[in-house]
């Protein structure tokens, strides 16, 4: 019993994970649509003020953690990912094996 417990401090580290991105996906699934929507023609500096000022203002409002949730390195302000949270690393890999470019941009 005593080689599991390993095991459950890993779960329990898993469970506070999934607690603090389940609270934040409101938020997070409101910056995504924004950003589809309003900023997938701007310019990657505009985007990054942008994304952090409406960071902010969910943060403010309770719809994110302060913290972020820690995610790959695209779109990486304030702790949120917008390629992290409507992509998955399989889907990255198999554009970059389709021919896309491998950098940030072009996978955004």
């Amino acid at each position: 019993l005593e080689k599991l417990s390993g095991e459950r401090n890993r779960w329990d580290t898993m469970m506070a994970t999934l607690k603090g991105e389940q609270h934040a996906l409101a938020g997070a699934s409101l910056l995504s649509a924004g950003f589809v929507t309003y900023l997938a023609d701007e310019q990657e500096a505009v985007r990054a003020t942008i994304i952090s000022e409406w960071v902010t203002m969910m943060t403010v409002a309770g719809l994110m953690d302060k913290g972020g949730s820690k995610t790959r390195d695209s779109m990486t302000t304030g702790g949120f990912s917008m390629l992290n949270f409507l992509s998955s690393e399989g889907e990255l890999l198999s554009w970059k094996a389709q021919g896309l470019p491998a950098d940030k941009l072009s996978s955004e």
